[in-house]
């Protein structure tokens, strides 16, 4: 099952809104074959493990991230082709919670005499498609923060400037914008930096999502609006020749980008924007340099809470980049 979690991560950044999946069969204690879900659109990643193998299937098994589909969609069901392969074992890391599959392709293999066993990994599994979960299960897309700061955490320095805090995240920050399908800024950060918002290092572009409630964008020669990628804008004041719309609070710019098909957003600032998505992350992404400004800009300047409140985040993941350290916290729900 290790190897179909490793496997699916092939698939991040070319199978969304889709599960990421990967699958592998084993035959006498030895993998005889391979698969994972390659493209949006494209087989599913049992189909292509079993259409990869070079030998008799029967009495085989199968490991699998995801439950196997069992309804007509883009690719026939996973689940006859599995029942007609001859495998006999298949198992499972989580349930699909989409309604059309949820516990019916268990069933369906169950009742053609497939031994089934679900559980095996389900943690690795679900953190692997933890955008996939919340897109299908709240209709809304998975909300993730970025943030660099100094180590006493400021995102500017008392005059402003806030470019080069940190020099060693980019490989980690182009991952993100790989693995998340789009990303987000308010419209002072566009002003003040231009960025283009691409992935640089081999990646898909995600959708640039920028909030410019007052349209103080509009009409300038900026990155955000070339054509490397597509740009949303969400505004009051939306003019034609650009893909906008008027929502402007958090919880309806959420709702928009779902009816889109956007199932993830990263939101990279600012300080205005990251405070009115804070009570909407999922999970943050906090790079620290070890450079001190004792006074500057808060990048939640805009949050409110309490010391006796429960802790909203925990940490997952702690790297030392050199001389500068990245943190990955998740939401303690």
């Amino acid at each position: 099952m290790k190897l179909a979690i490793e496997l699916a991560k092939k698939g991040i950044g070319k199978v969304s809104p889709n599960p990421l999946v990967g699958a592998v069969i084993v035959k006498n204690g030895k993998v005889i074959s391979t698969g994972y879900h390659e493209k949006y659109g494209g087989f599913h990643a049992e189909r292509n493990a079993i259409l990869n193998a070079k030998e008799d299937l029967r009495n085989s098994e199968l490991y699998v991230n995801l439950e196997p589909c069992s309804h007509h969609g883009k690719t026939p069901p996973c689940t006859d082709l599995i029942i007609s392969s001859g495998i006999s074992k298949v198992y499972i890391s989580i349930l699909d919670p989409n309604p059309l599959v949820n516990g019916k392709g268990v069933k369906k293999l169950r009742e053609n005499g497939i031994e089934v066993h679900i559980g095996l990994l389900k943690d690795e599994a679900r953190y692997l498609n933890r955008v996939f979960l919340k897109y299908i299960t709240q209709k809304i897309p998975y909300v993730a923060l970025k943030v660099a700061m100094t180590l006493d955490g400021f995102i500017t320095d008392s005059l402003g400037n806030s470019k080069w805090i940190t020099k060693e995240n980019f490989e980690i920050s182009h991952s993100l914008r790989n693995f998340f399908s789009s990303i987000m800024v308010g419209a002072n950060t566009v002003l003040k930096d231009n960025p283009r918002l691409t992935c640089r290092n081999g990646g898909r572009n995600p959708v640039r999502v920028v909030l410019d409630k007052n349209g103080i964008t509009f009409g300038k020669e900026l990155n955000i609006y070339d054509e490397t990628a597509r740009t949303i804008v969400f505004s009051k004041n939306c003019i034609n020749k650009m893909e906008c719309y008027p929502e402007t609070d958090p919880e309806s710019i959420l709702k928009r980008l779902y009816s889109l098909g956007i199932d993830s957003v990263l939101i990279e600032g600012g300080a205005d924007v990251l405070s009115q998505f804070f009570d909407y992350a999922d999970e943050m992404h906090l790079f620290y340099s070890t450079k001190f400004f004792g006074n500057g800009l808060s990048p939640f300047k805009g949050v409110k809470k309490f010391v006796d409140e429960k802790r909203a985040f925990n940490i997952r993941k702690v790297l030392k980049l050199n001389n500068e350290i990245y943190l990955e916290v998740v939401r303690n729900v």
